[in-house]
């Protein structure tokens, strides 16, 4: 799985206004760090956004073809209360 199809699956899945910035971790496609900022994440906790994420990618977790997958999670105003911007991506 490259970081583009990473990034293409995280977006698709959650919707309209969801950014993510992928990025591969010691020159690998297997271990990857995210950041993504979703309206999706305003109504969930944090562990209820981690798990819609993870649960986007339980099969190349499962097989390992994704081995470490680091992300952190952002509601829109969070993100732009954090950095003064409106999307990491955009």
């Amino acid at each position: 799985m490259t970081i583009t199809e990473i990034k293409e699956r995280i977006e698709k899945n959650l919707g309209d206004g969801t950014s993510a910035k992928v990025e591969g971790l010691e020159g690998t496609t297997d271990h990857v760090q995210a950041f993504i900022v979703s309206p999706r994440f305003e109504k969930l906790s944090l562990v209820e956004a981690h798990r819609l994420v993870m649960g986007l990618f339980q099969e190349e977790i499962a097989s390992n073809e994704l081995h470490a997958f680091t992300f952190k999670t952002f509601t829109p105003e969070e993100w732009k209360r954090r950095t003064g911007i409106a999307s990491p991506m955009r």
